[in-house]
């Protein structure tokens, strides 16, 4: 999460979004969101056994509105950009860029939700995993959980919502 993060930041620093090298085009945070719901989903069916599903209700990835599907928002709204903006892609020394001067304001809008959650999800974690270095079934209870209240609240839902609407556009 903190490597999406800190990429999302620097593209929002540089105003451009990286796909890939001439001759190697890729859509990478398509990508990366689409590997973290993955995991996401994997952490929560790993969490439930193992803490004998207590709290799972709150953190599972069953259903529509969760974590998982966030992250899977995520990577469509990136695949959206690519598909619709593939023609404003141009080269800059070796790499393949998109200008944020190219996107609407919203679309700017949404990359910068999306750096601001990845960077309190990635806080969560560190956090979790700095407070029970010695216990990884407590670190993953405790991120697994305060990840899921921290998605719950009205304010991430509401951004959310912003990146759902710019995605059904």
């Amino acid at each position: 999460m903190g490597c999406i993060h800190r990429s999302l930041t620097q593209e929002i620093v540089d105003g451009k979004i990286y796909f890939g090298e001439v001759g190697r085009e890729f859509n990478y945070f398509h990508r990366d969101f689409q590997e973290l719901s993955d995991m996401h989903r994997e952490l929560t069916l790993l969490y439930g056994p193992i803490h004998f599903y207590y709290n799972y209700e709150k953190i599972s990835s069953l259903g529509t509105n969760n974590i998982f599907n966030m992250f899977v928002d995520f990577s469509v709204f990136f695949e959206h950009l690519y598909e619709n903006y593939s023609d404003s892609i141009v080269v800059e020394g070796e790499g393949l860029y998109l200008s944020f001067n190219e996107l609407k304001d919203e679309e700017r809008n949404g990359i910068e939700i999306m750096a601001l959650i990845t960077g309190e999800l990635e806080k969560i974690r560190s956090e979790s995993y700095k407070n029970k270095t010695s216990n990884d079934k407590k670190a993953l209870e405790d991120y697994m959980i305060k990840s899921a209240e921290y998605f719950n609240t009205q304010e991430v839902q509401e951004k959310v919502d912003v990146i759902e609407s710019i995605n059904n556009k």
